[in-house]
């Protein structure tokens, strides 16, 4: 009887380390396909992050432009202009340096009006 026990002892030894072995290996298995897909979502993450980043600042851009165009708008709908400016500053003695500067208009445009504005003073006043 002995004998019979250890030999029964013995085959249920063999199949848990059998079955043992067994779910090891899909442990193992499976904690390497876990891996592999941890990976892949992070470099999908990463990539995902950066495409966002790159729209955030292309989308920063587009509302800048958009905001200078608006302020652009409520300028000539005000009547509002550099030019209008550049006139009143020309009419007030200023040069031409410092109509470039706060009116932001070429030195050419300025140079222009200067000359406009001094040939109309020779002229004289004009009627509407």
């Amino acid at each position: 009887m002995d004998v019979i026990q250890v030999n029964v002892f013995g085959l249920f030894a063999g199949f848990a380390a059998i079955i043992s072995g067994l779910a090891l290996y899909k442990i193992r298995s499976l904690n390497f396909a876990l891996q592999q897909e941890l990976e892949t979502i992070r470099a999908e993450l990463l990539s995902t992050s950066s495409g966002s980043i790159g729209v955030g600042k292309r989308l920063i851009e587009i509302e800048k432009k958009v905001n200078g165009s608006l302020s652009k708008q409520d300028e000539y709908q005000t009547g509002y202009t550099p030019y209008s400016k550049a006139t009143e500053m020309l009419g007030s003695g200023a040069d031409v340096n410092e109509v470039i500067k706060n009116c932001g208009i070429s030195r050419a445009e300025a140079e222009l009006m200067q000359l406009m504005h001094r040939q109309m003073k020779r002229c004289g006043p004009t009627h509407k």
